[in-house]
């Protein structure tokens, strides 16, 4: 891999710190606004979005701010388990996911491993495009 570093002179950390700003957010928080989501909104997000939701709550300039659903909940069960509880993942969720994510469950699943170093992950993956093609086209037509 590569290591090292990058100095920026006190001009254009400035400049940065003007035009951006940071947010770190817990497990917790995440769980938490998950679940708040939820009961605030009747709309499930993502682990993502919800990160996304705090973070965007946190911000110190008063400017407008869109913050965009990344991915479907339904990607995340131990997330959802977590935050609004088994029987929800079990109850709501199957009425609140689109029909390709049952489609996935019964999905063949592709396990290449991991790569080890010398190999030609790129050859590789290609192999698998066949499958992945196939499954992508049943996924569509259902």
């Amino acid at each position: 891999g590569r290591e090292g570093s990058v100095k920026l002179g006190i001009d254009v950390t400035e400049a940065l710190k003007q035009t951006f700003e940071t947010s770190r957010v817990t497990d917790e928080e995440m769980l938490a606004k998950m679940e708040d989501t939820w009961h605030d909104y009747n709309y499930i997000v993502d682990p993502h979005t919800a990160i996304g939701l705090v973070a965007a709550s946190r911000r110190t300039r008063r400017s407008p701010i869109v913050t965009l659903a990344t991915a479907h909940a339904c990607k995340f069960e131990s997330a959802v388990r977590h935050s609004l509880g088994d029987a929800f993942w079990v109850e709501a969720m199957p009425i609140n996911s689109p029909p390709s994510f049952y489609a996935l469950q019964d999905a063949p699943t592709i396990d290449r491993g991991v790569f080890r170093e010398g190999e030609d992950w790129e050859e590789l993956l290609r192999a698998q495009l066949p499958l992945m093609f196939s499954i992508s086209l049943l996924l569509l037509l259902l």
